[in-house]
């Protein structure tokens, strides 16, 4: 644990004195997975417990509890994790740039691997980087975002105070990041109390020449950057921690399975929909035939697969036991049924 002493100055005392700072991420990592199966939630485990992640479901939040057997604990795309890790050091410089015309702006911690746990609840939150921007305090989370992926993120630099703002700023009826990146930034105010959470991504991706970063097998172009400024509200944060305790009560403390799920409905529900209607340009409309064509071949893809999955659930019922594992190519995978009757295959 990093001492006091070997804090920036500039970080108030009540996040230095609850601040872990692990001697690496292995330790770190260790702590977490046993902080997960004791029940506790991070910026990350939040939004699975809410529904709102593309990469876990309540059902895995409640299985790292409850059953940890039926889990898969390898990451899906362990190349894809080594590769954000690598590039923080290069977020950090590019954000730290990004700021420079707005004043002074220094960080601290892209370097540590750290924890500060809420002053009165189960919530740990794990910032990528401390920041002193303009004499305010906050917390730096940077995301390495694919270049194509840029139209789902604030164009240039977005600052609000609470997620109606938030939703006001959306496009098109959508939000300008996804949600589960806003639930992170909730959990890193709840737990820190700072002023803000900038949501920093990097559209970058690999080429043959390129920045050349430590860490990393190939040379990266960065395409841009965008930054998301969500500011300390406490009314916000009230009703996130109610959210994110109710769903910790009920799906962690009282024990119950999750059969089904859905993403709940926004935060703010005031936003007038869109109206109208128009005719769709030449583009648009080669687009839709495009998406036309794709959906009707993921369509019998979908029928195909129901099937196979159908099948070999009722092959593994029929032979008396609950799951079944093998190695492959891609590595190890493996089937499960809940006592719900749930069906799941994971290391795909």
């Amino acid at each position: 644990m990093t001492t006091s002493s070997a804090l920036p100055g500039w970080l108030p005392s009540a996040v230095a004195e609850r601040l872990r700072v692990y001697t690496g991420r292995d330790e770190w990592l260790t702590a977490r997975q046993a902080r997960i199966a004791a029940g506790g939630i991070g910026s990350t485990t939040a939004g699975a417990l809410l529904g709102l992640s593309p990469w876990r479901t309540p059902w895995d939040v409640w299985a790292a509890v409850h059953a940890p057997q039926l889990l898969d604990d390898n990451p899906a795309d362990p190349r894809l994790l080594a590769r954000g890790l690598a590039l923080e050091p290069l977020a950090d410089l590019l954000y730290r740039q990004s700021l420079a015309e707005d004043g002074s702006a220094v960080t601290w911690g892209v370097a540590e691997h750290m924890t500060i746990a809420h002053a009165a609840g189960v919530l740990v939150s794990s910032p990528d980087a401390f920041a002193l921007v303009d004499g305010r305090v906050g917390v730096a989370e940077y995301k390495i975002v694919q270049p194509w992926n840029a139209d789902r993120w604030p164009v240039g630099v977005l600052e609000v105070s609470t997620l109606a703002d938030l939703d006001d700023a959306s496009s098109m009826g959508r939000w300008p990041v996804s949600r589960q990146y806003v639930v992170q930034a909730m959990v890193h105010l709840l737990c820190t109390g700072l002023d803000f959470v900038d949501l920093f991504a990097v559209f970058a991706k690999d080429v043959e020449l390129g920045h050349v970063v430590d860490g990393w097998d190939s040379p990266i172009a960065v395409e841009g950057t965008a930054r998301l400024r969500i500011y300390n509200d406490p009314d916000t944060l009230a009703a996130v921690l109610h959210s994110i305790d109710s769903a910790h009560k009920e799906i962690i403390i009282d024990g119950r399975e999750p059969i089904a799920h859905a993403p709940p409905p926004p935060w703010d529900a005031s936003r007038d929909p869109l109206s109208g209607k128009r005719d769709a340009t030449l583009e648009e409309r080669d687009t839709l035939a495009e998406i036309a064509q794709l959906t009707a071949k993921s369509r019998a893809t979908k029928d195909r697969l129901g099937h196979l999955r159908a099948g070999l659930r009722d092959g593994i019922a029929d032979s008396g036991v609950k799951a079944i594992a093998c190695e492959s190519t891609a590595g190890k995978i493996s089937a499960s049924i809940a006592k719900s009757g749930r069906f799941t295959i994971r290391g795909l």
